[in-house]
């Protein structure tokens, strides 16, 4: 069975935070790529926190572009057993 597109996003912030520098910022972009969520990913975004995720955003320093980051608030193990247990 092939992965949901907020399926896929949950995985890209799941990535980030697990990636080598930790701090698990994703751009808005990325997740709006076809590879990711699609032109649907922040709404993608907006469903996973109805579900309970804890999602933070800030703007990307002082752009002016509207790009915004957005990251898991919590550590990746402990996303993972929530993603688990909702399957």
């Amino acid at each position: 069975m092939s992965e949901t597109r907020k399926e896929k996003v949950l995985r890209l912030l799941m990535e980030a935070r697990a990636g080598e520098s930790k701090d698990g910022w994703v751009e808005s972009w990325r997740i709006c790529s076809p590879e990711w969520g699609g032109l649907s990913g922040l709404r993608r975004l907006r469903e996973l926190r109805a579900e309970g995720y804890a999602i933070e955003s800030r703007a990307l320093n002082n752009a002016n572009n509207g790009t915004f980051l957005y990251r898991l608030k919590h550590s990746e193990p402990e996303q993972m057993e929530i993603a688990e247990l909702k399957r």
